[in-house]
């Protein structure tokens, strides 16, 4: 026996049952993921900026690896904390070496970085929010 529209079962429980994601939450991740994805597949400019200002050949290495961690810690409630924590330590060296050495075009990503993830913080969560 076909089973009639009327039996299936509603879709507004299982629509109102789903959590909500702050949006700044979700801006900061893809930031950050972005970031790292800059990082490891970093253009010949920024490595060759890297050598530069004395960093080794292999740091867009590492920090893209601590920004795709930070990106990959922020989305769970119970973990978001730390990757606040690690974003805002790769972000706020990041910013300071690039305003130092006079890129400042890359200095204001990793002070949109600490400027969201302040923001963030300051939220305090809901019983709706992830």
């Amino acid at each position: 026996m076909a089973r009639r529209r009327s039996d299936a079962a509603p879709i507004g429980p299982i629509v109102s049952e789903m959590p909500r994601v702050p949006w700044k939450l979700v801006v900061l991740v893809l930031m950050e993921a972005l970031l790292a994805c800059a990082g490891v597949y970093a253009l010949g400019h920024i490595v060759k900026a890297y050598v530069r200002w004395g960093y080794p050949p292999w740091a867009h290495f590492a920090a893209g690896a601590l920004f795709l961690s930070a990106a990959i810690f922020l989305p769970l409630r119970r973990t978001r904390w730390l990757g606040a924590i690690l974003g805002g330590c790769v972000a706020a060296p990041a910013a300071m070496s690039c305003a130092l050495h006079g890129d400042y075009s890359h200095a204001v990503q990793g002070l949109m970085i600490i400027a969201l993830i302040v923001w963030l913080a300051r939220d305090r969560p809901t019983a709706a929010a992830v």
